[in-house]
């Protein structure tokens, strides 16, 4: 008989439910219920109960470039099971790393080496897609992105980029303006595969024909962007107005102030917000000097950034930007949850397998303390951090 176990907390939010004093049924790394723990029954179940506890659905970081001195762009694959235990101990389930501009030859090597390693077991988090960022960008609005690799859209590199993918692409940011660039997108929307407006100085209309072309995502919205002016509201005015798209958000309060914050969420709503870490190597690591796409990044305070004083991806990790965002912006806990949750999940397709507690999916699950800190990560319903 197959033992099945029972996590219980005073709280589950998953997240569009709340259930209190319950737990969660878990069997064969899946989901099977959710019981008050009164109606549990000890000789079915083994029972791990958290006290002043609330449980939520694993956290999903679409948009990372690495943690813990590594970096997306390595090309050995060992780096992912470091980088997956330290996002397991901040509650991340599952996580997209994030390339940048670089050559074609160095972005197909990322490409395969992410790709090997999501067939591995991993320690923590697992590797659910790949994130191109770039190299299709404006080299007026580059921020971090090496602009010696930043070029037009290409139909054929595109091409040998999925297919050294297998099919695991699941976002690529691009700037709808550049030549090429909505043959582009219809291409890659018609594939299925998210298209994220980014790095980009569209105007209104450009942004627009990009949205009408199939994008439905905005890449660190504000960052990287034109900014918005009354008279031209560029392309932040066309993905905070427009319903189809949904827009990533660095909530480190550096890269937005906490009103922009809050601003954006009474535009977009629970459903169209996402928060992401863009995080670095340096991520989990003291001040001091490090490497991203080949440039030279100067960490102080925890804040990145490069030679030139321009923000080079962040520190953040979504436990804390969980944090940032309820506390100091006042978002709601349950809607905050939805943008590291379900929301994630819906806008890369994989909702029926994971993002919210529901019976048949994967039993990744959270436990946090009452100050919305991690106490215990559940990847499959195995205990892969905490005590």
């Amino acid at each position: 008989m197959i033992q099945k176990k029972a996590i219980c907390a005073d709280k589950i939010y998953t997240p569009f439910e709340l259930w209190d004093e319950s737990c969660v049924l878990v069997s064969e790394g899946k989901i099977v219920g959710i019981k008050e723990q009164k109606e549990v029954d000890p000789s079915e179940y083994d029972i791990v109960n958290f006290k002043k506890s609330i449980i939520v659905p694993g956290f999903i970081d679409i948009h990372t470039h690495g943690v813990v001195g590594h970096d997306s762009m390595e090309t050995d694959i060992k780096i992912f099971n470091t980088e997956s235990k330290f996002y397991a101990k901040h509650g991340v389930t599952s996580f997209v790393p994030t390339t940048m501009a670089q050559s074609k030859k160095d972005t197909m090597l990322a490409i395969k080496t992410i790709r090997e390693a999501s067939y591995l077991k991993m320690a923590g988090a697992k590797i659910i897609g790949i994130h191109l960022e770039g190299p299709y960008f404006n080299l007026e609005k580059k921020g971090a992105q090496p602009g010696k690799y930043i070029r037009d859209a290409d139909l054929d590199e595109l091409q040998d980029f999925m297919k050294a993918s297998n099919n695991f692409v699941v976002i690529v940011s691009l700037a709808p303006e550049i030549e090429k660039a909505l043959e582009a997108i219809r291409f890659l929307s018609g594939r299925g595969i998210t298209i994220s407006l980014g790095h980009t100085n569209a105007t209104y209309e450009e942004a627009n024909r990009g949205i009408d072309a199939g994008a439905t995502h905005a890449t660190h919205i504000f960052n990287g962007m034109r900014p918005y002016h009354h008279r031209e509201p560029g392309v932040v005015g066309a993905v905070l107005l427009d319903n189809r798209v949904t827009c990533e958000v660095i909530a480190d309060l550096i890269h937005l102030h906490p009103r922009t914050i809050e601003l954006t969420y009474k535009l977009k709503g629970p459903d169209r917000m996402i928060l992401v870490s863009d995080s670095m190597g340096a991520t989990g690591l003291n001040d001091g000097n490090y490497q991203l796409g080949g440039e030279k990044v100067i960490v102080k305070d925890s804040v990145a950034r490069l030679e030139n004083g321009s923000l080079a991806g962040s520190t953040l990790t979504l436990d804390k930007a969980l944090r940032n965002i309820v506390n100091v912006v006042g978002i709601p806990f349950k809607d905050a949850l939805r943008m590291i949750t379900y929301n994630p999940t819906r806008e890369i397709s994989l909702e029926r397998n994971i993002g919210s507690i529901s019976i048949g999916k994967m039993a990744d699950l959270v436990v946090l303390d009452e100050l919305l800190k991690v106490k215990a990560t559940f990847i499959e319903g195995k205990m892969v951090f905490g005590d």
